[in-house]
């Protein structure tokens, strides 16, 4: 809902959805605060700021390099517009815009002193990372099992490629025998290629995979039948 047109206008729909999370925060931190297992000393505060400014970087640097990776190849444009957004969107948030990064180098650095804070994945770790591998086969869509079962092996299939074994193996990702993200990467080479040398079908396709989205939203939310 927050990159539709008009969305972060005040009180008009993305705007409100970013106040709803940014209030789910404040009473999340309260009440894990509250917790008295919750060790602030090792674990540090709640959603803070580091962790909400890694988060914001996974829906511009980490997005961006997956666009790469998968054979798009965003403008400088479209980059700088990227990060302009979510730094906004963090702002909303409640995260000071000084520690948002303004560009992918700022993003880069951010990121890799964020990284080297982190411990290793431990068995709390594994246990999120398997729920969210088996998460598709309790999903409203798509609506048939067999479908449900082919996005878990799709899923899997871009964990391998994006993670690499090694990383998929600490996690307790299995390998899939569905190279999803191989048959797409080609896929996209050629469309991309196509494309860019559009402009009217480049806005065709962003049209198109605009409403792809808002039908596969408001599907989960209920809003179709």
């Amino acid at each position: 809902d927050i990159t539709g047109r008009r969305a972060l206008e005040r009180f008009d729909v993305g705007f409100k959805h970013i106040f709803k999370i940014r209030l789910l925060h404040a009473y999340s931190r309260l009440m894990i605060l509250k917790d008295a297992n919750w060790n602030s000393d090792d674990w540090g505060k709640p959603l803070n700021l580091y962790d909400m400014l890694a988060t914001n970087l996974g829906f511009s640097l980490v997005f961006l390099d997956g666009l790469r990776k998968m054979n798009f190849n965003p403008s400088e444009e479209e980059i700088n517009g990227v990060f302009h957004f979510w730094k906004y969107v963090g702002h909303l948030l409640g995260i000071d815009a000084k520690y948002i990064p303004n560009n992918e180098k700022e993003a880069i650095h951010l990121l890799y002193c964020w990284s080297i804070s982190q411990l290793d994945a431990d068995e709390e770790t594994k246990s999120l990372s398997i729920a969210l591998m088996e998460e598709p086969l309790s999903s409203k869509y798509p609506t048939k099992h067999w479908l449900r079962v082919m996005m878990k092996e799709i899923h899997l299939s871009y964990n391998n490629y994006f993670l690499g074994k090694d990383d998929c193996k600490t996690l307790g990702l299995r390998t899939s025998n569905f190279n999803a993200a191989l048959i797409s990467r080609k896929l996209n080479f050629l469309v991309e290629k196509r494309v860019n040398s559009n402009a009217k079908l480049k806005e065709i396709m962003r049209i198109k995979g605009r409403k792809k989205q808002e039908f596969i939203r408001d599907y989960i939310q209920g809003k179709i039948k």
